[in-house]
């Protein structure tokens, strides 16, 4: 559909449903190559794995293999790829005569509006993993599934009996630590606020440098374009949380995993070739002593040097041992 302006104001058609959009949004993945090429504007990813689909099935104008591409490639932003047959352009009201294959397979009215058609991208079918942290420090993995499209987060924490209610909601915010997560990523954390009754949740009070009491509950979402504001949840591990949150440890020596005897020879041997190399490179730099012997000869003393070594061996010059005479022999001829 492309650019378009009117009054005054640009804005961009989505490539499946017609929708105007402020933005271009989403895109349809291609390839030339290994370089990543994208084409179109859409509403949001549901759009693009229809009108992917729409393309292979029904125009034939995508191979199988440019399919599995592009599914495995949206299967990355959405965590999870959804039934691509709930997303038809035949359900909105603006295409709703246009009746095809998927009237045998889908009874769903050709009525909808643009908050209807979001509505149902919005809707989810699959469990993911989140991890909890206890107020007792205990951190594992929790299977989270959707209820009417939906995930209840509070199912899976501790209700305070203060904060009984529908009027009472969770806290929420979304952690700056970001370490191995993806840019398009981002760590929600889920809480009963306030000073509820429950025990202090230390382990998350100092992962998150602030007062929590009771359960905290990690889910991870996605930052997507679409041309309404969506939450979508994919899977975060423990693993993913001691990634992001546990600095890791050196390992001291007691932690050093044992070499077997088969590893320790080889590596041993290893070693030996390594001095060996190192002997013969050092000893290829050696000279024979008789190469060295013009090097060796040192230049003739002077008078001045074998005079001070006379003098420590205890020899006096004539004219001081003559002198050293006449003192001795003047007493006695006296």
């Amino acid at each position: 559909m492309g650019k378009r302006k009117l009054h005054g104001q640009t804005y961009y058609q989505c490539d499946w449903t017609g929708f105007p959009m402020r933005s271009t949004n989403c895109y349809m993945p291609t390839w030339s190559g290994s370089k990543l090429v994208k084409r179109g504007s859409y509403c949001n990813w549901e759009s693009v794995l229809a009108h992917a689909r729409h393309m292979f099935d029904v125009e034939k104008s995508m191979s199988q293999a440019e399919l599995d591409r592009t599914v495995e490639y949206l299967a990355q932003i959405m965590g999870s790829i959804p039934d691509h047959k709930e997303y038809h352009f035949s359900f909105l009201d603006h295409f709703k005569d246009d009746a095809d294959y998927y009237n045998a397979v889908s009874s769903a009215p050709r009525n909808w509006s643009m908050e209807t058609y979001h509505e149902k991208c919005c809707l989810t079918v699959e469990e993911v993993t989140a991890v909890k942290i206890s107020s007792t420090g205990d951190v594992f993995d929790v299977i989270m599934d959707p209820v009417d499209g939906k995930y209840d987060f509070a199912n899976y924490l501790t209700r305070p009996y203060m904060l009984q209610g529908g009027e009472h909601t969770l806290a929420q915010f979304q952690t700056t630590k970001k370490g191995k997560l993806s840019k398009d990523r981002d760590v929600t954390v889920f809480y009963w606020p306030f000073k509820n009754g429950l025990p202090v949740n230390t382990a998350a009070s100092n992962i998150f440098k602030m007062q929590i009491y009771g359960d905290v509950l990690l889910v991870q979402q996605t930052k997507e374009c679409a041309f309404r504001p969506r939450d979508r949840y994919v899977n975060f591990t423990k693993q993913l949380f001691e990634d992001l949150f546990h600095k890791k440890k050196k390992r001291t020596a007691a932690e050093s995993v044992a070499l077997t005897e088969e590893e320790f020879l080889q590596m041993k041997a290893q070693m030996q070739s390594s001095l060996n190399g190192f002997e013969q490179q050092v000893s290829s730099q050696v000279q024979r002593p008789q190469d060295l012997a013009q090097a060796a000869i040192l230049p003739p003393p002077t008078g001045k040097e074998l005079k001070v070594a006379a003098e420590v061996l205890g020899h006096v010059p004539p004219e001081k041992l003559q002198k050293l005479e006449a003192r001795l022999v003047a007493p006695l001829a006296g």
